[in-house]
């Protein structure tokens, strides 16, 4: 059997969120494995003041061998994810692994 060993201290660090206006927008998603989370922005509304506070909503993440691909991926015609990224204010990150 073969013996795997895990660097415990191994630190994963994400990238900062970027808008996801296009797949275009996202060019700069390099071609390696990791870790992509997508979020949409939402407004936590305070009646009493009469401001809100932006927030981001996760509403999806996964493991891909290409991260690249699979951001290229979330853009095509039959993506279940395509409208929601087109129609709302998505942002993603990502983390190499």
């Amino acid at each position: 059997m073969e013996h795997l060993s895990m660097d415990t201290a191994a630190k994963i660090e994400w990238s900062g969120w970027s808008r996801c206006e296009s797949s275009f927008s996202m060019l700069l998603v390099p071609h390696r494995p990791g870790v992509l989370a997508l979020a949409e922005e939402i407004t936590e509304s305070n009646p009493i003041l009469g401001t809100g506070k932006r927030l981001l909503a996760l509403f999806f993440v996964t493991e891909a061998r290409d991260l690249s691909l699979a951001v290229s991926g979330l853009f095509a015609p039959g993506s279940p994810l395509r409208e929601k990224l087109v129609l709302s204010r998505c942002f993603l990150r990502y983390a190499l692994i």
